[in-house]
Parts: structure tokens; sequence; C-alpha cells
């Protein structure tokens, strides 16, 4: 059986007197995110958020009902959240595939239509015990019967598995969403000026990133690309004969040194050591701005030459030092790190963690968030 994650989890009417939002739950890699805003003066503020890293594996975790509740519950105590109501992402892994296709949509036929008859065709059978979302990618012609579409595919069980390991926690989940969803949703709400700038986000994973643009406020283009922590580091292992945790360590001592910016090296690493690292730092530079500019250009061809005004940053690799300086060495676009405690005012006396890392890993959760809040739930 094939269904839809919104007709599965449909969007609730907004009741215009109510301002606080579900809380945006995000079960990250290595940590878990929740993020909860309120409406002040007609803008979303924060009213509680937190980051927390998990007291053992992600697998033992979640493997152990109990022991994921009496967690969850603590965490929820650390900040006034109001309710158990959330909005939720369901995992990467496994049994959650994005993709990206294009469609071409017959007279006769709805958006949902054309995609499930896209979707048979190219995976046939494994549909049949499927759970799929889609977002549409907009487009400046509504009325082309071409389109394109951000399509999550989950197992079945692992999503029912998924909703009652939140159900045992004591949550009580009112919808599903997907990464790139809420985080297009965070750029938009951005734009307290409504200007509408055309935006590139970049989130960075383990073995693969996502390239999100939002052209003014069209989400147009989602992709993925293999590029991501874990490759980098097992370039160092392999090229410097050391474990993968010494190449982390490592990298967190040099940082992204392509020249312009000092290396913070203890004194067990020599030059020759500085060299190599730098070496593939430049070579993953290469690799990423091709990646970069395939679809800059693949944009330019969508919007007639339009180009990305700005860039926004999150995940694993800019924890390294000089990350983001390194990217904005590598292109001529202004570069930020997607922040949202510095980017949405707070209410309630919310205190925001001071650490990096907390900031941006809870961007996913501020989209969620915003998702449960009238005006920003299109997506």
């Amino acid at each position: 059986m094939m269904i839809a994650f919104n007709k599965f989890f449909p969007k609730s009417n907004h009741d215009a007197a109510v301002s606080i939002s579900p809380i945006g739950f995000d079960l990250g890699h290595n940590r878990l995110n929740m993020l909860q805003m309120e409406t002040v003066n007609d803008s979303p503020s924060i009213r509680a958020a937190v980051s927390s890293p998990y007291p053992c594996a992600y697998e033992e975790l979640i493997a152990h009902p109990a022991r994921f509740r009496a967690y969850v519950k603590q965490v929820l105590s650390d900040q006034p959240f109001a309710g158990k109501k959330v909005i939720a992402c369901m995992p990467y892994g496994d049994d959650l595939k994005l993709v990206n296709i294009d469609f071409r949509k017959q007279s006769d036929e709805s958006d949902q239509d054309a995609i499930i008859r896209e979707l048979k065709e190219r995976y046939g059978n494994e549909l049949d015990q499927s759970i799929v979302d889609y977002l549409l990618i907009r487009s400046s012609d509504n009325d082309s019967p071409e389109r394109s579409a951000l399509v999550a595919i989950a197992k079945r069980q692992s999503v029912l598995s998924y909703l009652d390991l939140l159900h045992k926690a004591g949550l009580e989940v009112i919808a599903l969403d997907i990464g790139p969803a809420a985080l297009a949703r965070v750029i938009t709400a951005l734009n307290k000026e409504k200007t509408h700038p055309n935006v590139l986000l970049i989130n960075f994973g383990k073995q693969h990133s996502y390239l999100t643009v939002v052209w003014g406020r069209r989400h147009i283009l989602d992709r993925e690309i293999d590029f991501g922590e874990d490759l980098l580091l097992d370039k160092l292992s392999e090229t410097l004969e050391i474990s993968h945790e010494a190449a982390a360590r490592l990298l967190h001592q040099h940082g992204f040194n392509n020249g312009k910016h000092e290396a913070k090296m203890h004194d067990d690493y020599d030059p020759a050591t500085v060299a190599k690292i730098t070496g593939i730092i430049e070579q993953a530079a290469t690799e990423l701005t091709n990646e970069i500019n395939k679809t800059l250009i693949y944009i330019a061809s969508k919007t007639r030459g339009g180009s990305v005004e700005h860039m926004y940053l999150l995940g694993s690799i800019i924890r390294f030092p000089n990350a983001v300086q390194w990217l904005n060495d590598l292109l001529s676009i202004p570069v930020d790190i997607l922040n949202p405690y510095t980017c949405f005012d707070k209410c309630n006396n919310f205190t925001p963690p001071a650490d990096q890392e907390s900031a941006v890993s809870s961007a996913i959760a501020t989209g969620l968030a915003l998702r449960g809040l009238p005006r920003h739930d299109r997506n």
C-alpha cells in the first residue's frame, strides 16, 4: 500500500488564537534536536530549544523504548516546552530514500497521480510496502506539464516503528516531514525584509551532502552529492595510514587550511603531514566546487541566467576550524552559517546554548516548528 505522509498525518487547521507551535522533533545522527516557536507581534520567535547528545549509541537508545522515553522526558524538562505535540522528521538512513524526479503530467492527471505513475515505473513492487511523500519543486511556469518533485520513500514498517517509538515516549505526532522541506521553510522565514534573495543551502552529512535552492519564495531544487565528512576522513586515513578517529582529531587540530588560514597543529605533526592534509583539502575543494558549479549552471538554465546571491551552511563539516572561511574562499558568494539562535528572536527568557554545534544542529527542528505556525506551513 502506498500513501503519502501528508495524507497519513494531515496538517491541522490553525486557530488564529493559538500562537504556540508544536515541537519540531529531529532525531539526528548523534543528538536529539527539539525546538518550539510562538508568534510574537506576527513574527516567529523561539520559545524553547534543546540539542542533546545521545547518552549512548543511537541504535542502542532506540532499541530500548523505556530508556528512550526517560531520555526524551529528561530533555523536555530542560526547557519550557508546552505540550507533547510534535512535528517529526523521518531519520535519514537505509530505510529512507530522498530522490528528485522529473515527470510529465497528463491532461487528466493530478500531480500526485503522475508522481505515483513515475515511481511505479522506476521502483515497481518495491513501492507496495512503502509510504511516499513528495514536495513539488516550484517552477516559474505553473501551466507547464513538465514538473519536478523531491520524493521521500520510506519502508512502511519503518515508519510505523518510528511512530510507535515516539508514541511510547509520550509524544503525539501530528505530522511527518522531510529535512529539505523544513530547511527551505527556515530560509523563507529569514526573509524579514521581503527582499526574497536567491539562496543556496548546503547541508553537510556523513556520506552525502544536500544542496537546496530557494529562489525568492520558491523552493526550486534539491540534490544529493557524494561529498561528506566520512568520505573526507577516509581519504585522510588512507593517505596518512592512520585510524578514522585519528584522522578526525587531526582535522580538528589542523582545520581546513588552504594556505590562507593559520594551521593549528600539535608538535607531533611535521610539515610533511601538514602538506598531505592540505593536498587532500585542495582535492576536496575541487570536488565540492565542481558539484556546486553544476548546480549553479543548472539553476541559471532554469531561471534565464539567474544567479544565487547568498549561501547558508550547516552540517558536520562546518564543525572543523576554518571550514566556513575555506568555503568563502572557494566561491564568490557570501557565506553564512545557518544558526537559528541568531536568526530568530527569542521569547520566554529563552537563552540559547553557547556552542555552535547545538545551534547548527537545530536548523531542521526549527523548520519543523515553523510548519506548525500560520503563514509558514505551505511547504
